[in-house]
């Protein structure tokens, strides 16, 4: 079988104290010097990330993520083809996300997590159910945060096309609102956001995904 020539460099992920930087605008407290050291490991994590509290950012989801998108507008060559157009619901927001956030004075949370290959070449729907125990779907507010926080991620035409299973695009279609898989792509130097069909399957397509410290009651 060959092999796909759609992948990434998984040396894109820089140090949390790097990340902490660049997503300052958005942080009111020093994450790494909270909880930077607490985090176990898990196998198939490509690393570990700075996700803020989006409710701190913005009391609606979907003017929170346009805020990071703003900022990537502003340190990189970025395009939303969904730009005044954009509505997202998420899928989960789980309790326990909350108390997460809660614990460490609801300001950010440092996660585990890869950006798509595990599950590349699968449907955003096939991922989702091939999700194990204490896997989440990440959403567009959290991989935003993670491109943000770690540009080289995208920097080349053949890197893998990110899904977010943590949420869903409505996109005004001609018979009403159409539910997309909203999606990260790089292409002619540039970052692109736009949104697709939750059944597609190909293989220069991942979902991205994080790993929690969960117990499983038996």
């Amino acid at each position: 079988m060959q092999k796909s020539v759609w992948t990434y460099n998984l040396q894109y992920v820089d140090h949390l104290e790097v990340q902490e930087k660049r997503l300052s605008p958005f942080l009111n407290c020093s994450v790494v010097k909270t909880s930077g050291n607490t985090l176990s490991k898990h196998p198939e994590a490509e690393g570990r990330f700075i996700i803020p509290s989006w409710q701190e950012v913005s009391s609606d989801y979907t003017e929170a993520v346009e805020k990071v998108f703003f900022v990537l507008w502003q340190t990189r060559a970025f395009e939303n083809y969904l730009e005044g157009e954009l509505y997202l619901e998420r899928c989960h927001e789980e309790s326990w996300i909350l108390d997460i956030f809660l614990s460490i004075g609801k300001k950010a949370r440092i996660i585990k997590a890869q950006m798509g290959r595990k599950y590349q070449g699968l449907s955003i729907n096939d991922a989702k159910n091939s999700f194990a125990f204490g896997e989440r779907g990440l959403g567009v507010f959290e991989a935003a945060c993670i491109i943000l926080g770690n540009p080289r991620r995208f920097s080349n035409e053949n890197d893998l096309v990110l899904l977010c299973p943590g949420d869903i695009c409505l996109v005004k279609g001609q018979e009403g609102d159409e539910v997309r898989v909203p999606m990260f792509y790089f292409r002619k130097g540039k970052l692109r956001f736009a949104a697709w069909h939750e059944e597609s399957q190909h293989t220069f397509y991942g979902s991205a995904s994080e790993f929690l410290d969960l117990v499983r009651n038996h």
